[in-house]
Order: structure tokens, then sequence, then C-alpha cells
């Protein structure tokens, strides 16, 4: 990497840990002269508190801790029961865990849940009979929870889903959703015992990222343990499971917790644990409390970092001066050694230049090189301070480049931009991102639709870079790109259509429909009775074959249906007046029916004819 920039070697020989920011804090030799406030008349005026509240209305003075641990109350100080799993910093009560047990339930009967399978449950018993076999230190505080782990593992291994024993544990698997109630409280996993069986069923939500600890904590919950002894237990799963047999972090699952919290979530929570009693070297609060306030303060920092780092310094929003000054103070504020201010800016500036050159004059020795050591640089398991910011100059002087040739790209595709930043987002991703843009420039796709359109703007909203004037009949706007019908010739002549050829489309199109309409009327006047005669034919006998049948279930008349058929099908070709027939035939039944003199089912005459 020193080969191919040359001011890296001596830069880092600078390498100072203790300096102190400019204008951050005062020598401690420097005195300053400090004159007292005095009015018009002579009297000295008292300084200005330096906080808006006074000292002895502090609201923090008056509030007492509460003898219950911060993990099993609520806010406002009352325990909680044995209310399955739910994320820390959430209050939940007993009428939010009957709501989702209910919901459940409703779920369960309409077959709208998943069951764990066999395969998973064993998983998880072998993984608790080893935990409940070591020797870890929740043990040593909570002696009887041994028993109560090893009986939960073999109650797993004995599962089954192809036997028909009710005694045993069922574990369901729903959608988060399922999980929510109305005022806002949120579960991981509720418990029953069914009234029918009388077997334990548990239902997990489908986003819980450790199955086997949340299974633990509600069963722990379920068996009377508190809030904390469940938290507490399965942090020393978690430890049980690690390589080095201890955590220096939340497990996966306790973040995924407090990752759910909002920024005034998380101050009402630091509050909680500020005015609740528990043991400061507790590993599992404090590490709780850390992961806060490394919530509240390094994440947003980071971020803000991150952000001057992508958005502000590709658009021209802020300089590579300020660029570099934001990333030493995070460095400082880390508590990590860092570069002197004039040394780093001095070598962000060089690596952008270098990094340039070699991109304009195509010198593939020096990015291979550039390549390979960023390779060997981002394999280490962990990194120092010079080796981030070398790395952050490669990476701001290559995404700055990059930018500016999806501009060139986009703008030779689209000359001229709308006013919707989602063009320019959807030109970026057709002919120069695809579906990477987060993995060259780390932003969002709809964000360098807005860099896009705003360096066009900025461009075009000057005098002196008006957009060209559109040239009368041209296709399109100028661009490296040809538009179409570019290679069509200016002095080619329309040409005639001959005689002869507008005659043979006559002939194929109006003649045609012309012998048609006379045709069609000429057989007008013999529609009416073509119709009738159709409808005399093969109408009216089905309306006999269905008296038939009636008069015949009404033992009436004796004549079959098969016996009718016969006799017309043989006089089908015989041209039969069926409007005069029918008549008669009507009146005969109609006769042969009062004749009967039937008591038993008289038939309307309107039901007959």
């Amino acid at each position: 990497m020193q080969e191919v920039f040359p001011l890296l070697g001596s830069t880092i020989s600078g390498l100072d840990s203790s300096d102190s920011e400019s204008g951050d804090s005062s020598s401690a030799s420097t005195l300053t002269v400090q004159y007292p406030d005095i009015d018009e008349n002579g009297v000295l005026i008292p300084p200005e508190p330096t906080s808006p509240v006074s000292q002895s209305l502090n609201w923090s003075t008056s509030l007492e801790k509460r003898p219950a641990n911060p993990l099993s109350c609520s806010f406002a100080g009352s325990l909680y029961g044995p209310l399955g799993c739910f994320p820390i910093g959430l209050n939940a009560s007993q009428d939010d865990f009957e709501h989702v047990l209910q919901s459940q339930q409703r779920l369960r009967k309409l077959k709208l849940l998943n069951r764990v399978t066999t395969k998973e449950l064993h998983t998880a018993a072998s993984l608790l009979r080893s935990y409940s076999a070591s020797k870890p230190r929740a043990f040593d505080i909570l002696p009887t929870s041994r028993e109560v782990i090893s009986a939960f593992a073999n109650a797993l291994e004995h599962n089954d889903e192809e036997s028909d024993d009710y005694n045993q544990i069922r574990v369901y698997i729903g959608l988060d959703s399922g999980f929510h109630t109305p005022s806002g409280g949120q579960f991981w996993a509720v418990w029953e015992v069914d009234q029918r069986t009388s077997s334990q069923v548990i239902y997990i939500s489908k986003t819980v990222q450790d199955v086997p600890a949340v299974l633990l904590h509600t069963y722990l919950s379920k068996s009377g343990f508190t809030r904390y002894q469940c938290f507490l237990l399965e942090h020393g799963l978690s430890e049980y499971q690690s390589v080095s047999g201890s955590l220096i972090r939340l497990p996966p699952r306790l973040e995924q917790d407090l990752n759910l919290l909002s920024s005034t979530e998380l101050l009402l929570y630091l509050q909680h644990l500020q005015y609740s009693e528990w043991d400061e070297a507790c590993p599992l609060l404090s590490s709780i409390r850390a992961q806060c306030e490394e919530l509240l303060i390094d994440i947003p920092t980071y971020r803000q970092v991150k952000n001057l780092g992508n958005l502000d310094f590709i658009s021209g929003a802020t300089t590579d001066e300020d660029l570099v000054n934001a990333r030493i103070k995070w460095y400082r504020h880390c508590r990590l050694p860092c570069l002197e201010r004039q040394d780093a800016l001095a070598l962000f500036r060089h690596i952008n230049l270098v990094f340039l050159n070699a991109l304009w004059w195509r010198d593939h020795q020096s990015l291979d090189a550039i390549t390979a050591a960023i390779a060997k640089l981002t394999s280490r398991e962990s990194i120092d301070s010079v080796s981030d910011f070398v790395l952050f100059c490669i990476f701001c002087a290559a995404r700055k480049a990059a930018f500016e040739e999806v501009y060139i790209e986009v703008s030779d595709r689209n000359p001229l931009f709308n006013q919707y930043t989602d063009q320019s987002a959807a030109f970026a991703e057709l002919f120069a991102l695809g579906s990477r843009c987060e993995a060259y420039f780390d932003i969002m796709p709809s964000d360098i639709g807005v860099l896009l359109s705003k360096k066009h703007r900025d461009y075009y909203n000057g005098e002196e870079h008006q957009p060209p004037m559109w040239i009368f009949n041209a296709p399109s706007f100028a661009s490296a790109y040809a538009a179409a019908q570019t290679d069509i010739d200016p002095n080619q002549k329309a040409s005639v259509m001959p005689g002869y050829r507008r005659f043979t489309f006559l002939s194929v199109f109006a003649i045609p429909a012309l012998v048609g309409m006379c045709i069609l009327g000429h057989l007008t006047c013999d529609f009416t009775n073509v119709t009738r005669h159709i409808a005399a034919v093969h109408y009216r006998p089905r309306i006999i074959f269905k008296r038939i049948h009636v008069l015949r279930r009404a033992k009436v008349c004796d004549t079959s249906v098969d016996d009718f058929t016969t006799t017309f099908w043989s006089h089908r070709n015989v041209d039969i007046d069926w409007w005069h027939i029918l008549p008669h035939l009507n009146g005969f039944f109609c006769r042969e029916y009062v004749r009967s003199n039937s008591t038993n089912w008289r038939p309307s005459l309107h039901g007959c004819c």
C-alpha cells in the first residue's frame, strides 16, 4: 500500500493517541481573566444557571429507588406474573396476555399455526439437557432451576408427532402480528394448559431468533420463576453456547429486544434501571445498560458520520476538511488512537489524487495492489483506527469517482431530467447500477436519484449552463447515444402508389362487403318465416313431451313419451302445422283428466296446459 501511496508511510509516524481536539478543552496552564457583571447601580449581577431547571426543582431528587428488580417489575412498580416471554423495555399486563392467548387458540382451532417438528424439539432438548448438566453461575444463585430445566428437556425428548399422548408438550409457531395487542404490547411466546387434556401448549412468534432460549424462558415463567430469574438462566444458556464460556455483549435474542425500542423508550428504560435496586456487579443488567447507552449515543453518531461520508460528500454539501475532522472526532469519541488533523487531511487528499490518476490512466498494477491490500485488511477479525481511516479514504475517492461515471451514463441516456427524482433512480438502476446500489454506494436507490437530480439542477440552473434549445425536427436532444430515426435519409421522397394497387385494395375489401350486403338484404324478407318454422320444429315438441310426463304422473294419460317420439320423428319430414295441432292436443289432455274423476291430486288447468 505504501508503494502506491508514498505519503502513507510518513503519515503513520505522526500517530498520536493523546491529541486533544482544538477548542474542545482549554489548557490547564492558560488562565482567563473573568470580570464580574455589574449593573448601572454598581450591584453584582448573579450568574445565570447553566441548566434551564433550577437545582432545587430537580425532579430526580424526589424519586426513590424501587426495591424490585427492574426486569421483574413495570415502570409503575408492579411485579410481573407468569406472562411468558415478552421483550425488554415493553410493559405487559394480564389482559394483554389473555388477548394474545385467545388469538392463538382461535388460530390453532382454524389450523392456521405450524407445529414445531419433533426433530427441532429433540435438538432443543439435547441442548437443554447438556446445559442442565453443566455448572454455570446461574445455578449457584438458583439451585432448583437445574431440576426444572432437566424435567423440561425430558418432556421435549418424549415429544412425538405421531403419538396420541396428550400429556406431551406441544409447541406452535404463528405470525408475529398475532402476538401484538391493541394497547401496544408485544410477546415472543405465551403458554396455556389445555383444559380438556391437561397438556401444556406453547405458542411462539415466527420472528424469534433463538427458539430454545424462548422455550426455556416461557417454561420457567410458567413454573413460577420471576422474570429476572428467567432472563438470568437464559443468559447462562447463551454463555454455555459461546466458545469462550463468557459473553462480552448481550446475546442476539436480547439485542433483538432492545432494537425494537425507540429512543424515547430507551431513555425511559435507562431511567427505570437508574431508579431500581439491583446489583451493579450483575453481568446481565450491566450489559443491558451498556447496550442502551450504545443505541442512544454511539449508533446515532456512527449513522451521522456514515451519512456525512456518503450523501453529503458525494453531493458536495460538505468539504473534505469537514469530513476528515468529523472522522477524527469520532475516533477520539471512541477512545481510539488517531492521526493529527492536518496529517489526516493531507493523507485524504493524497489518496484521492493518486486513486483518480490510477483510474484515469488505467494503471492496472496500482489498482491490483490496492485491491489486494483491501482484501488483506478486511480479512482480519479486527482492524486498527489507522487502517480504518485509510480504507475510508479509498472508498470515499472510489464512491466520488463512481458517482461521476453514473451521472455521465444517466445524463447521456436521459439528457433532460423531469421534476421527479425517481426517474433518475430508475435510469441509474437500468443502465449503471442494477440492483447493487447499496453494495456500491451504501445508500438507498432513492437517495442516488436525489443526488443525480440535484447535480443536474445545480448545473443547469446557472445562466451560463442552460440546456440547449430543441432544434426543429430533431429526433432528440444531443447525446452520446444515437437516437431513433437518425439513419433516415433527409433527401428521400415519398413514393406514389400506382392506380392498379389502389384498385386491388378496393376489390379485396369493398366489393366483397357490397356483395354480402346485397345477399343479406335479399334474404331478409324470408327471415321471419324461417324463424317460425325452426321454432315450430325444434321447440314445440319439447313442451309436448313435458306435458305428457305431467299427465302420466297424474294418471290421466296412458300415452308414453317414447310412442309420441317415434311417431313424431317418423313424420319429421312432413310439413306439419304445429300451431293448429297443439291446441287440439291440449284440449284432449284436459278432457281426459276431467273424465278420470281423480280426487287424490287435481293439477290445475294452467299446470296441464
